[in-house]
């Protein structure tokens, strides 16, 4: 009978410990890492995509240079037209803030030089 009475204050006790564990480990959980709610999320996720983006990490060169790049290789490049749709395209870029300066002056100068090559003569 003295077993008895032991063994159940132990199982009390243990029932009682357990309770306390459990209750103060989920205080504490939610004590250090409150639920995010989602729109927290959506905020978050919406911040860090617009911080990827305005990094100008998806930017690359202009489309209008890379085909006169491209027909030049080809060697239809000495056609006027081409030429100037490589311009506009650049500048185009430019004015919509997916080309930086250092960028456009680049493509200019090289830009420039073809123009030189197309029309000698001509006063640019």
């Amino acid at each position: 009978q003295d077993q008895t009475q032991d063994q159940t204050q132990d199982q009390t006790q243990d029932q009682s410990q357990t309770q306390t564990q459990q209750t103060s480990y989920s205080q504490s959980s939610s004590q250090s890492n409150p639920p995010i709610s989602l729109r927290e999320l959506h905020r978050r996720r919406r911040h860090r995509i617009r911080t990827h983006y305005s990094s100008g990490s998806y930017h690359a060169s202009p489309s209008a240079w890379t085909a006169y790049t491209l027909c030049r290789q080809l060697r239809f490049g000495d056609t006027p037209d081409l030429l100037w749709l490589a311009c506009v395209g650049v500048t185009d870029a430019y004015l919509h803030g997916r080309l930086d300066v250092a960028g456009y002056g680049a493509m200019t100068v090289d830009l420039k030089r073809h123009v030189g090559r197309l029309f000698p003569n001509e006063l640019v």
